[in-house]
């Protein structure tokens, strides 16, 4: 155990074996929508947004560390004043690009220019009916989702659509009736996460249990029929290198509006902020000692939890995903029935 650690924080230390592979960019906290489950508890805050000098240096720095692709965020993008010299930009850096929108913004004319800077679309849905879905996330909500996947359908840009919900205690129940709607509009790639437990979704009491999420899951499995459905984060067979389950460091970084680095999406706790981008080069910030910590932090959680030791699929699910505690300790896990069980049925898909 000791040998792995100092393996570990040799690869931290050399900074050249640390490779990015897509950029998250909260490009402004304004949004549109008040969303129960917002992790960033967006739109409630004074207006914060990306200036194009910090814009230009963010993105300058990470291209040192070989990113593909960058995820452009909010709050809601395409309120961002510069949004569309943004996507500029990255494409001239030939990266590619994908929008996390809520829908209410994709008319014609943004669609039409989304095709053709051959922008990838990720939209949110969180209910399969106009109650469900505004409920959760703002009166008027699924028949923007609706009007959005229709405009999308009419110019024939699906093969880069792809929808996403959170699963929660409101619409567990609806995830087949959403894969319909998904189908409907030939929807690419059908996304399922859970709730990050931070912003509004800690006030909001959406959080679904163990088994209630098991049985969730199981029927988006049992329903997948060749469809290109993501669980995400428990598809244990898809590697999360940040979390210590496997030996390479590739990680998915999110800046904020406020310049601040997390090592990953769904991370978003003050402690594993590794650094402000506004303020410091990303060489600086990567010798320092925040990323040690924190990386040393997820890496060791498997061998100090007594349930995990003897696990057999310690190695892959790294004492689970550290998003999903709904408490301060992160040496608690949680779901891991639920991480073994879907564990066995990728392991089974993956054979067959």
């Amino acid at each position: 155990m000791i040998n792995e650690f100092e393996n570990y924080l040799d690869i931290i230390e050399l900074h050249k074996k640390i490779e990015f592979k897509t950029l998250f960019l909260e490009i402004t906290n304004v949004c549109n929508f008040k969303c129960k489950h917002c992790y960033n508890s967006s739109g409630e805050n004074k207006a914060i947004e990306f200036s194009m000098e910090e814009f230009n240096k963010t993105v300058s720095e990470f291209l040192k560390y070989k990113i593909t692709s960058v995820v452009l965020s909010g709050g809601e993008a395409l309120l961002h004043p510069k949004i569309w010299d943004f996507i500029d930009t990255l494409r001239e850096c030939n990266l590619d690009v994908t929008l996390l929108t809520n829908g209410k913004l994709l008319n014609d004319e943004n669609v039409k220019k989304l095709k053709n800077k051959k922008v990838y679309v990720q939209i949110s849905l969180d209910g399969a009916s106009q109650v469900t879905n505004d409920f959760i996330r703002y009166p008027g909500s699924f028949d923007a989702v609706i009007n959005a996947l229709t405009e999308l359908n009419n110019q024939k840009y699906t093969d880069r659509l792809s929808v996403n919900t959170v699963i929660n205690s409101v619409n567990c129940n609806e995830v087949l009736e959403i894969i319909k709607i998904c189908e409907k509009f030939s929807v690419a790639t059908i996304g399922f996460s859970f709730l990050n437990n931070s912003g509004r979704a800690k006030e909001n009491g959406l959080f679904i249990n163990e088994d209630k999420l098991y049985h969730t899951i199981d029927r988006i499995n049992k329903n997948r029929n060749g469809k290109n459905i993501e669980v995400k984060p428990i598809n244990v067979t898809h590697k999360c290198r940040f979390c210590g389950c496997e030996d390479e460091v590739f990680l998915n970084p999110v800046v904020d509006v406020h310049g601040n680095i997390y090592m990953c999406e769904f991370l978003r706790d003050e402690i594993f902020s590794i650094g402000n981008i506004f303020k410091n080069s990303l060489d600086n910030i990567l010798g320092g000692d925040p990323i040690k910590r924190n990386l040393l932090l997820l890496n060791i959680r498997r061998y100090y939890i007594k349930s995990c030791r003897k696990c057999a699929v310690k190695s892959r699910c790294g004492a689970g995903c550290i998003v999903q505690n709904n408490s301060d300790n992160y040496f608690e896990p949680r779901f891991c029935n639920l991480i073994k069980k879907n564990f066995l049925f990728e392991l089974g898909a993956s054979k067959s």
